[in-house]
């Protein structure tokens, strides 16, 4: 067994591994936050690679700002998550259904029956509720 080898290969297979998502941007963020119906969105901060309860990863960037939703103005803390295909997102679980908002928009996807009928889930876009 040649262990240069073994080792320089293993290190070749985890560089991608150790990638890491690109900042997210206030422009992106805002975009993000605009899709959550918040309107007139003043940052605070974009703290990267911290979630809103301090939890430490390069996937999480926390958003800070004010800003107003049906009329009322507020603070906003809102965790966003990367991922390789929806980009900086905020995901909401509910029993039945996720609910995705990205700077492309919102969508929802819902289990439309059960796992055991054999049929999987869909994606629907829909409007905010």
């Amino acid at each position: 067994m040649n262990i240069p080898r073994l080792l320089a290969a293993s290190i070749f297979i985890a560089i991608p591994c150790l990638a890491e998502p690109p900042n997210l941007s206030r422009a992106e963020a805002k975009r993000v936050l605009e899709a959550m119906d918040w309107k007139g969105v003043n940052f605070v901060a974009v703290r990267q690679g911290v979630s809103a309860k301090s939890e430490v990863t390069p996937i999480f960037a926390t958003v800070l700002a004010l800003a107003a939703r049906d009329n009322q103005s507020e603070s906003v803390c809102q965790t966003l998550v990367f991922d390789e295909e929806l980009g900086w997102h905020h995901l909401e679980m509910q029993a039945e259904a996720a609910r995705i908002w990205n700077k492309d928009g919102y969508r929802e996807l819902r289990l439309w029956t059960t796992w055991w009928n054999g049929v999987g889930s869909t994606v629907a876009p829909a409007t905010r509720p």
